[in-house]
This record gives structure tokens, sequence and C-alpha cells, in this order.
């Protein structure tokens, strides 16, 4: 047998174009003699490169094809020389300067395949109709589709996008770092020990890291993700995934759709993304991480162990969180904008301890047995989160812009300092806005609302309430129910809404609406405007009250079928011929009573009036 010396570059394999439908064309150069071959016990004297040098001994085999290659394997130590110039047509050998040993090669390439990708990382090869699995490369592959891959193992430059198979794919990991890339079907990828980079690709696909600290992008479709050993970082994609972590501190993330994701063993870190998500930390202590994207749909947090972590990321709690209630013994927050957080048992187990956002952080009390379940959550900082329970509770705002909700019980409101926002809930509830611009809802129940200094909305809402607009210009509303109504100082408007109320304007120029009912209608001091709405109303004047106004009094000459009466009996007339009348030019009459004060009565003629229409 001939030998010769000659000189070879160091190339290593990139794709360059598709090979449709078409046999390998016949390796029928000069190969490497043993020095750096072996046969490969095929039935075709096919020989395996062992090394990779820049000269080597090539010799000419005893066959001249090598056509035959699907019992065979080209095996390599280091990086895989240029083999025929036909096949690099298909296949370019790019000279490296590395000598970095990736083990590269080709491994069982079927004479029938239809098709050649390219892709990234350590040789890769799928063939068709039987398995090999490469022990010599950083990757390994289980062949099940049309196509086969060739990938490179050292490259100076990334080499091109891979194409995709549309057949599934099972690829297997070795002990190196590896990159893993499924196709468009449902494939499984097994990272094995390494760090590994694990791509499903569009598909239902099935991901498992296995050892060592993995990447893994379940991509499109329906995903599988499981980290298994070591510290794994973990990314559903689109699709509607299940993200779990496994052993290690993981860091998991559904991304869009509804997702299920689970930390398992491990202080882990999880965040649902977009879409319906259902979080469990498991075992260890974990951090939920709540954002512009999870806020966008209804998330529920289930974690019954260890010490839990609440983080508001890219999502302001204060500005964007309008509610925070109890619903049995789970803790929801509801978001402005839509969407909801549901933390599941808070109240049973308590295992989220706190909450962060921009650097702070605030506890969380779960604790069933206080009378304040969630009155730490903003500790420390001057806007505060205030939550009752079903019981009696004694709640407080701070000096910030305050929410603070009663829930069921016969509780104790106060807002303190600032613009608070006061839910007393169901119940019988006192509650005090204290200073600043304030708004009190009463909710069900007999309750008292005070708007305290600024100027305030309070709104009785349901039952028969008693409203205290103090100081400020304050707007009441009793809603349903026969309430009492004060406005305190200030130009208030006071309404009695649906029921029977009594309604007091106080000092200041005020206007008194009755709305509906048979109301009782008493501006106080000051220039006074008086409605009595639907209903039989009584108008309350006394001395020294000044000059008001009754825009709809109704008398009984009119054949008004609810008829109105002005209460005028502080001033001691004996009758209605004792009282000064005067008929204005707009067609009103004026009623000049003693000390200065008067009464007027628009739209109504002074022959229209009798005795009837007063109470003396």
């Amino acid at each position: 047998m001939m030998v010769q010396n000659i000189s070879i570059p160091k190339d290593v394999f990139s794709f360059d174009e598709t090979l449709a439908e078409a046999v390998l064309p016949s390796l029928d150069p000069e190969l490497v003699d043993q020095e750096g071959f072996e046969e490969s016990g095929a039935a075709d004297e096919n020989l395996i490169p062992t090394d990779s040098a820049e000269n080597g001994n090539f010799t000419e085999p005893e066959t001249d094809d090598f056509t035959d290659v699907e019992e065979s394997a080209l095996r390599g130590s280091g990086e895989v020389p240029l083999l025929n110039p036909e096949i690099g047509e298909d296949l370019h050998g790019q000279p490296s300067p590395s000598s970095d040993a990736a083990a590269d090669g080709i491994a069982s390439i079927n004479s029938n395949a239809s098709a050649i990708q390219s892709g990234s990382g350590a040789s890769v090869a799928v063939s068709t109709g039987f398995d090999d699995e490469d022990e010599s490369g950083s990757d390994t592959a289980t062949a099940s589709s049309d196509a086969f891959v060739v990938e490179s193992g050292v490259v100076d430059e990334p080499p091109a996008e891979p194409a995709v198979s549309d057949e599934p794919l099972v690829l297997h990991g070795t002990a190196a770092d590896d990159e893993l890339t499924g196709g468009s079907a449902a494939d499984e990828l097994y990272g094995g020990s390494g760090d590994d980079t694990l791509y499903g690709g569009d598909g239902d696909d099935r991901l498992l890291g296995e050892w060592h600290d993995d990447a893994m992008y379940g991509e499109g479709g329906n995903d599988y993700l499981f980290g298994s050993y070591g510290n794994d970082r973990q990314w559903g994609g689109d699709g509607n995934d299940e993200v779990r972590g496994g052993y290690g501190n993981d860091s998991l993330y559904g991304g869009a759709g509804d997702d299920f994701v689970q930390g398992y063993n491990g202080h882990d870190t999880l965040s649902g993304g977009a879409g319906n998500d259902t979080l469990d930390g498991g075992s260890g202590n974990d951090t939920f991480v709540v954002d512009s994207q999870s806020g966008a749909g209804d998330d529920v947090i289930i974690d019954t162990d260890g010490s839990e972590t609440l983080q508001f990321d890219g999502l302001d709690p204060f500005a964007e969180i309008w509610q925070v209630a109890r619903q049995g013994d789970s803790l929801v927050f509801d978001y402005e904008d839509g969407g909801s957080l549901t933390i599941s048992d808070f109240y049973g187990v308590g295992a989220i301890e706190k909450a962060t956002y921009d650097g702070q952080s605030y506890l969380l009390n779960g604790d069933a047995s206080s009378p304040i379940s969630f009155a730490d959550f903003m500790a420390g900082n001057p806007d505060r989160y205030v939550e009752g329970t079903e019981d009696a509770d004694v709640l407080s705002g701070a000096a910030g812009d305050d929410f603070v909700h009663g829930l069921a019980g016969d509780d104790d409101l106060s807002g303190m300092d600032g613009a608070d926002t006061v839910y007393a809930g169901s119940g019988d509830d006192v509650a005090d806005g204290g200073s600043g611009a304030d708004v009190l809802y009463g909710g069900f129940g007999d309750d008292t609302l005070r708007g305290g200094e600024g100027d305030d909305r309070l709104l009785g809402e349901h039952n028969n309430d008693f409203l205290y607009g103090d100081g400020g210009d304050d707007y009441l509303f009793g809603s349903f129910g026969n309430d009492s109504q004060w406005g305190g100082e200030g130009q208030d408007n006071v309404r009695g809404g649906y029921g029977n109320d009594t309604l007091y304007g106080d000092a200041g120029a005020d206007i008194v609406d009755g709305f509906s009912g048979n109301d009782t209608l008493d501006g106080g001091t000051g220039a006074d405007t008086l409605s009595g709405g639907t209903g039989r109303d009584t108008f309350v004047m006394k001395r020294g009250y000044g000059s008001d106004v009754v825009s709809d009094f109704a008398t009984l000459s009119a054949g008004a079928i609810y008829a109105d009466k002005i209460d005028i009996s502080d001033f001691g007339f004996a009758g209605f011929d004792d009282l000064v009348k005067e008929d204005t030019a707009e067609g009103d009459t004026l009623l000049h009573l003693e000390g200065g004060d008067q009464l007027r009565l628009v739209g109504v003629a002074s022959e229209d009036l009798q005795d009837a229409d007063f109470l003396f």
C-alpha cells in the first residue's frame, strides 16, 4: 500500500444548503491511515478518524465507495477535516485556529436521508430508521425524523439559524455543556450532565434539564419543563405550560398563557407572566414576582410551606391595586385595570410573610386571631392598605393617603391624615376620615361617617346612616335608608337619596336636596338652597338663618299630590295672616320674617299660600 504525506487544513462542519433527496456522494479520496483512523466494525471498511492534525498520513482504502454508512460513524477527537470536495458543495469546512477538542463528527448518516439541517453547538446527527447515540460529542441525538442535523463544535462565528424538523425529535445531551434545539413537532429534550441549554421550539414539548444548572426555553406550544437537579432557569414561553423547578434554587417564568409554575424544592423565584396562572412555591423560602404582565391576568398563589415573599416589580401597588379584600381564608388583590392576585389560605397558614416594593419590605400579617389581619402591609410607608376581618376591628391609617377596609363586624375605622379611602363594609360601623380630602363608604349596616377636615365625600349606602361632613366643602349622599346628615362648616352639598331623610346644611351657603321620600330639610345659617324632590317634604327656617331659597315648594291649593310644609315655628307667629309676604317680579313669593331673615318660594304666588302650608 502506497503511503504519502499530505497537508490538510483543520475544518469545522457547518451547513450551507439542504441535501434534498440525494445519496451522499461517494467518499473516494485518500483517507488517513491507521495512525489517524480506526475501523468502525461496519460491513464496509469504513474508517473513523481518531485525531485531527494539520498534517496526517493518508492512505487509499480497500473499497472504492463510502456510500452506505448506515451502520458506521465518522468520529473525531477534535476538529473534523474536510473529507471530500464533492461533499463540500453542501457541507463547508471552515478553517479555525482553535485547538479545542470538542469531539466533533457525523453520527450515523443514512444514505437515504432526505435533508440536512444546520445548527449550533457540538455535532448532532439524526438519521432515518434507526437509533444511534454519539458518546464522543458534546451532544447526542436519538433518531426519529426524516432529517438529520450536522452541527459544529468549534466555530469562530455563530452558525446559521437551524432549519426546523416537522417530525418529533428525541435529543439526549452528554456530560458536557450541551445546546439542544427541538423542531416544530412534540419533541423530547434531555440535558444530561452539564450546564445545558434546551430550546423546545414549536410543538408541545418535554424538556428535562436533569443535572447541573440548566437554561430551558419551552417556546411555542403547551410545554412541560422540569429542571430536576441544579439551580435552573426556565421559561415556558407561549402556550399553557407546566414549569417545574425540581431540587435547587430555581428561577421560573410561565410566560404567556395559563401556566402552572411550581418551585418544588429550594428557594425559588416564580413569575406567572401574562395569563391566568397558578404558582406553587413548594418547600423552601420562595419569592413570587408580581409585575405588569402578571397583573393582567387572574393569578393564584398556592403555598403552605416556608417563609415567602411577594415582590412587586414594575407594578406599583399603591397606584395600581384599588382593593384588598378577604374571601374566606384567601387574600385577594384587585388591580385597577383588571386582573387579580389571590393568595390562597393566607388567613390559615400565612406562609407569605412580607411584600417588597422599590427596595423596601412591608410585613404581612395573616394571623386569623389578629384583630387587624392586614394592618402591617404598608408599615413604615405613609400610604397604607389596611383591612379588617369578619369580627369587630379597630383600624387606622397613617399620615398618607390610606385605604382602610373594615369588612364585616362593627368596626371602628380611622383614615387619620391624608386623602384616605375608607370602606366600612357590613356591620354598624364608625368611620372617621380625619384631615384631608377623604372618601367614606358606609356599606351595609347603620353606619356613622365623619369626614373630618377637608373636602370630603360621604356615601351612606344601605340602611339608616349618620353622616357628618365636618370642616370643608363636603358632599354627602345617604343613598338607601332613612338617613340623618349634617354638612358642617363650608359650602356643602347634602343629598338624602331614597328614604325619609333629615338633612342639615349647617354653616355656609349649602345645597340641600331631599331627592326622594318625605324629607326634612334645614339649611342652617348662610344663604342656602333647599329642594325637597319627590315626597311630602318639610322645610325648616329658624331665627338667624339669613336668606334661604326653596326651589320646589308644592302648595295644597295647587292640588299637589305631595304637598310640602314650611316650619317657621321658631319665630312665634300666630298664623298665616301675621306673615309679611311680597310677590316679586320673577313670580316668586318672598316671606319677610323677623331680624332680617327671609325665605323665597320659587314659582309660588302669595295668593296660592294658606295657613295649612305652614307649621307655626
